[in-house]
């Protein structure tokens, strides 16, 4: 079995894929249970960076390579449905 990987989903992106990553036995924290509602993307990037995790979020904000370096945090996944 492969290593688990480490994400925070944003509250962007639907329960689903939270419950998905879980069953798959990924370590998985969910934006809308840790942080208060309506955290800007600043917090929950640097919340992301600072646990080690990669983000997960349907933002295309945080696809800006300028504002959200890529060799800064642990990784970035922006889905488009």
């Amino acid at each position: 079995m492969s290593p688990a990987l480490r994400f925070l989903v944003d509250a962007s992106v639907p329960e689903s894929v939270v419950r998905c990553l879980r069953e798959l036995g990924h370590d998985v924290r969910d934006v809308p249970v840790i942080l208060p509602d309506g955290t800007g993307g600043v917090v929950v990037f640097r919340t992301a960076r600072d646990e080690g995790r990669i983000l997960v979020t349907h933002d295309l904000r945080f696809a800006d390579i300028i504002a959200y370096q890529p060799w800064s945090h642990a990784g970035l996944i922006a889905v488009r449905p």
